[in-house]
């Protein structure tokens, strides 16, 4: 099986409301769809959505990299340009994730099995996933029973968009009408200062929190380590992995938990 030709296909995507977090929002998500046609008619298919404020590329380094990768891609295997894909040298991850994906598409196409049981046969059918309902705004209760009804047991709710004793006012309101099996993610998207964290995870003490992401605007491994060890949920890193040493992260984690995008 080899590439026969390859298409990049931008869309933009309107939002029904504007995406709102700390480092700002937008109402529309732009992007690429890669297209990859091989000699006997499969077609492999990948996304790219650059998103810099979480820690990728910006868009048109996306594009140059993907129009320049796709040029040669012609005569080739999938297996040959994934090999060069995943060579250790860095590459723009939102543009590489979608190449990587749409070449890992075919492969598992030539094998007559679906992309998850190619990367691991025990792979589920199902996967649990939470509802992101937007910030602690005036709709917010609505939008969490309207979440719950639909079947979802954990909603994300994005904070550090206004101050944090406005915020946990809403919060405390908004877990008395909960169900008692029902969680709530926080994602900070380092919206504070250490002492703003210290307020807020003391204030949601008792609250049914499964995580707060992100607490800290200059993420520190000693005192992500201190604002853990306070809190009574789990604390996770998500953006500001890129910013800090794996190494150290790993034999020493300062949260109970990372979030890991796979662009």
């Amino acid at each position: 099986m080899h590439i026969q030709s390859a298409r990049l296909i931008p869309y933009s995507l309107p939002l029904r409301q504007q995406w709102q977090s700390s480092m700002g929002g937008f109402s529309e998500r732009k992007g690429w769809m890669i297209e990859l046609s091989c000699t006997n008619g499969a077609k492999g298919y990948g996304d790219c959505a650059p998103l810099p404020v979480s820690g990728t590329e910006p868009p048109e380094v996306a594009k140059q990299w993907l129009e320049k990768q796709l040029s040669t891609t012609e005569g080739k295997s999938p297996s040959e340009l994934l090999r060069r894909c995943t060579a250790g040298i860095p590459q723009p991850p939102a543009a590489c994730f979608a190449l990587e994906t749409a070449l890992l598409d075919l492969i598992g196409q030539s094998e007559q099995v679906t992309l998850r049981h190619w990367l691991n046969t025990k792979a589920t059918d199902h996967v649990l996933v939470n509802a992101v309902i937007g910030t602690l705004d005036d709709s917010i209760e609505k939008r969490a029973l309207y979440k719950i009804e639909q079947g979802f047991t954990t909603l994300k709710i994005k904070v550090g968009v206004r101050r944090p004793q406005d915020e946990l006012a809403q919060l405390h309101e908004l877990a008395q009408q909960l169900a008692e099996k029902i969680r709530l993610r926080l994602d900070a998207n380092r919206a504070w200062n250490l002492r703003d964290a210290e307020y807020f995870i003391d204030g949601v003490r008792g609250l049914p929190i499964d995580s707060i992401e992100e607490p800290l605007s200059e993420p520190d491994l000693k005192l992500l380590a201190k604002l853990q060890h306070r809190a009574d949920c789990s604390l996770a890193l998500d953006e500001s992995l890129a910013q800090l040493h794996i190494d150290k992260l790993l034999v020493h984690p300062p949260v109970k938990r990372f979030i890991l995008n796979l662009w």
